[in-house]
């Protein structure tokens, strides 16, 4: 990853960016810098014809300097605009092989330098690890410098812990299924609780049948890796302020298992398990942050295969709460798993409770591939977190929870079945199911499953996996 730093005038750089406002203005640095070239930039912006338009941006030669100018088109908040402006002049810089680069985007306060550290660093992402050759070492930026009057080392700090957070979710959503399985995520664990003094618990088949975690348990039947329940906290030295659990789906591979995806529907479920990913880069992160609350994390891993010991459209399984469940799609296993692990959570009473998941398709056909659903039992919970959502760029959406529609899962044989067959409200259904195995005053489920993979570059997501819900939730932690 690129080093992030302030300028200072003895700072050496190939390239600065500047940022390009509505009807041809430029901000201070961007005046300072025109003049110095007399008026070289505004005459080449009016000749290249550049729009301002959001992620736009353009190289421009001035008198041998690079000059990289940035839209802000200045109808979002601010620090969403920062983020993406840097963004977009980081990515243009890799392309020109730019290596060390001055951000003069004239921000107001330590939230938009530690957005424009996010957006700077984002844009340095790669997944190569199966590359033979590594064709863009040369095009690697380096040093990204922000010229700021906020000289405080907090901005850049946050900055980098948050998007090193995205990046590790990023990481483990990119490799390929027949590397990360269970097994090998809570090797991960392992290993991120030996670096970052996490306290760290993995519950194999074993233990989980004697917790009744039946639920949980049947998804993994018909895989050869057993599934794994994994237990990570993170507890600040002083008495902590509060206690937030993150319970994320961790489905390795999700094939549908008997009720089978089709071949285009599985291309891509390697990304089934980001929500388990996140829920471990929030607690790593808020050690490395030293934050002032606890932080839990439970990844629900496991595999769903199908196989001779797969679960069956029409089998009932026991939840860990004593409830029973009808399965009618084996598809719809991402909610049996966090059933169990709901259940599971509240027994380490936190005062908030999140679920995180990419859980169905109907909230990619409801909000697209940029914006999240959310839901939960509590208003002002649920705002927080949407406001979180805006101050990081990682956009949420509340869907009601409501009552008439609980019907939808209502079972003949048991107490609720995973699946109504009835494409209406998908994400509410799920949001419903999991309610029944929620007794808690603040919980909030988080259905990401359009904005944690793309197949395109948007906003400061890149194609494949993007982290999407790290930084919203470490936002959201870091306010407490």
């Amino acid at each position: 990853m690129a080093t992030l730093r302030f300028w200072t005038t003895t700072a050496k750089t190939d390239a600065i960016a500047v940022l390009a406002l509505p009807a041809g203005g430029l901000t201070q640095e961007g005046h300072k810098l025109d003049r110095k070239h007399r008026g070289e930039i505004s005459r080449r912006r009016r000749e290249d014809a550049f729009l301002v338009k959001r992620q736009a941006s353009s190289l421009l030669y001035s008198r041998n300097a690079k000059i990289i100018l940035a839209a802000f088109p200045e109808k979002d908040s601010r620090t969403v605009e920062l983020r993406e402006a840097a963004y977009s002049a980081i990515r243009i810089a890799q392309k020109h092989a730019i290596q060390r680069i001055t951000i003069a985007f004239d921000p107001q306060n330590e939230a938009e330098v530690q957005a424009i550290g996010e957006g700077s660093l984002l844009a340095t992402y790669s997944y190569s690890r199966f590359k033979s050759q590594k064709t863009d070492r040369g095009r690697e930026v380096r040093t990204i410098y922000i010229r700021s009057s906020e000289l405080k080392t907090a901005p850049l700090k946050k900055a980098k812990v948050f998007t090193d957070a995205t990046m590790f979710v990023r990481d483990l959503v990119n490799d390929p299924p027949n590397l990360m399985n269970p097994e090998s995520l809570s090797e991960v664990a392992k290993d991120a609780a030996v670096q970052n003094a996490l306290n760290l618990r993995v519950f194999e088949t074993a233990q989980l049948l004697e917790m009744g975690a039946n639920a949980f348990l049947s998804v993994g039947m018909g895989s050869i890796v057993p599934c794994r329940m994994i237990h990570a906290a993170y507890e600040p030295q002083m008495p902590a302020r509060t206690h937030v659990c993150l319970v994320g789906k961790g489905v390795t591979f999700d094939s549908g298992g008997l009720s089978l995806k089709s071949e285009k529907g599985m291309e891509h479920m390697k990304s089934d398990m980001a929500g388990a990913a996140i829920a471990l880069a929030c607690v790593k992160a808020a050690s490395e942050l030293k934050l002032p609350v606890k932080v839990t994390a439970l990844l629900m891993a496991t595999e769903n295969m199908p196989d001779s010991g797969a679960n069956r459209p029409g089998d009932v399984v026991r939840a860990m709460n004593g409830k029973t469940i009808e399965i009618t799609n084996t598809d719809a296993e991402g909610r049996l798993a966090l059933a169990d692990g709901l259940v599971y959570a509240q027994s380490l009473k936190p005062d908030y409770l999140i679920d995180i998941a990419t859980l169905t398709g109907a909230q990619v056909v409801a909000l697209g591939r940029l914006v999240a659903a959310a839901m939960g039992n509590n208003e002002a919970f649920i705002q927080q977190l949407v406001e979180a959502g805006k101050r990081s760029g990682e956009m949420l959406w509340p869907l009601p929870l409501p009552d008439h529609y609980r019907d939808l899962i209502k079972s003949d044989i048991a107490d609720m079945k995973n699946s109504s067959g009835i494409p209406d409200a998908g994400s509410i259904q799920g949001g419903l199911f999991l309610s029944e195995f929620v007794n808690h005053p603040r919980w909030v489920h988080l259905d990401i499953a359009g904005p944690s993979f793309q197949d395109r570059e948007w906003s400061v997501h890149q194609r494949n996996a993007t982290g999407f819900g790290a930084r919203c939730l470490l936002t959201f932690l870091d306010s407490l």
